[in-house]
């Protein structure tokens, strides 16, 4: 019965939003991938940056996770050590924060963090432990939110107001979206029943935090058709639907499996023919940039939101690829996972002779490298 109820409230969801979008001049933008564009990189940048993260012992990185510029500095969430790195603008490590421990203020696992946008706290998820907050450098510890027993295992968190957060479970029963008051220590909303093997057993999930702030409102990306909702009143707007017309992903289709292989192959087929897994996005006052799977192949999504005009495409002309890691009113971020594939979206040919240099430096025992595509 359960599974009935989750793939008529998939259907339901995804009729809700052709819905919601139909009153909406933004919202609903539909895209031929038949016949999809190849831009040119300098139609919306003026140059590219190479940042390489400072490789030492100490700020070693193993594999990144949440990531995020704030304030000058970036800061990655290393997920096997369980810390985060924080660097300069200009790739200078600076320290690590690391509170493993039992005491106060100290965490046995990390699953994301974030900066309160109401505090200018630094907060840390625990997935068992509660919010840590933190001052704005995470060195001083100020408070910890536990979370009510209902909410076992949160993945990820933003802050609605000073007093309300919206959490993220993938792997709890029922919704999977959880409005919590931590003055009355009360959920005051859920949301979002999807079953949960499509986030435990398959590529239609979110890698990183389906969370992001633009102009003021917390927006949610739905990550296995790329739909993204702002959150008001304790419900989900639609925002933007992309309609890919018989490229549309409906994943009310796929049904619980016993074998892991069965998604895998699902995935290279089937699920092939379908735009999916946007698991990479990022928007500003003028752009929402994401990236999606589609004909086995990564493809760039950027909608101008003045033209209101979507162009998707595998790569600019100049032979860059587009990966928003995050996206600010300067530029385009992309962190790759190791330097040599997150050097792997660049012609190395058409870059300036500075950042020739520097992309013919990088080792492959290095940390990864922030590429930035500064806007024109």
């Amino acid at each position: 019965m359960k599974k009935i109820v989750a793939i008529i409230f998939c259907m339901l969801l995804i009729t809700s939003c052709n819905r919601q979008t139909a009153n909406r001049d933004n919202a609903t933008c539909r895209i031929d991938l038949k016949k999809v564009d190849t831009p040119s990189f300098y139609d919306y940048f003026s140059r590219i940056e190479i940042i390489p993260l400072e490789t030492s012992d100490e700020s070693l990185i193993r594999d990144i996770g949440e990531r995020l510029y704030h304030n000058g500095k970036y800061y990655i969430f290393d997920r096997p050590q369980k810390k985060i790195l924080v660097f300069d603008r200009k790739g200078k490590f600076l320290y690590n924060i690391d509170k493993r421990g039992n005491g106060p203020g100290e965490y046995s696992d990390l699953s994301s963090f974030g900066f309160n946008s109401f505090t200018g706290d630094l907060e840390l998820l625990s997935p068992m432990g509660g919010i840590l907050r933190y001052d704005s450098l995470g060195q001083n510890f100020k408070e910890k939110i536990p979370l009510p027993l209902t909410v076992p295992a949160a993945q990820q968190f933003i802050a609605l107001n000073k007093k309300t957060y919206l959490l993220f479970c993938a792997f709890r029963e029922g919704n999977k979206m959880v409005v919590y008051d931590i003055e009355q220590h009360k959920i005051i909303s859920e949301l979002y029943d999807l079953p949960k093997f499509i986030f435990s057993d398959t590529f239609y999930h979110h890698t990183y935090s389906p969370f992001y702030i633009c102009e003021g409102k917390v927006h949610f990306v739905q990550s296995y058709n790329g739909d993204v909702f702002t959150f008001e009143n304790n419900s989900l707007v639609s925002e933007y639907c992309w309609d890919f017309g018989e490229q549309n992903f409906n994943i009310s289709g796929l049904k619980k499996q016993p074998s892991d292989d069965y998604y895998m192959k699902y995935d290279r087929t089937i699920g092939a023919k379908y735009a999916n897994s946007f698991v990479s996005y990022g928007e500003n006052l003028r752009y929402y940039i994401a990236n999606c799977s589609y004909d086995n192949k990564t493809w760039t999504l950027i909608y101008d939101k003045r033209s209101k005009k979507a162009t998707v495409f595998n790569g600019f002309k100049e032979g860059h690829g587009c990966v928003p890691s995050f996206v600010d009113e300067s530029g385009i971020y992309y962190i790759g996972a190791y330097p040599n594939y997150g050097l792997n979206v660049l012609n190395a040919n058409e870059l300036d002779a500075d950042n020739r240099k520097i992309f013919n430096s990088i080792r492959d025992d290095d940390n990864p490298v922030v590429i930035k595509y500064v806007f024109k």
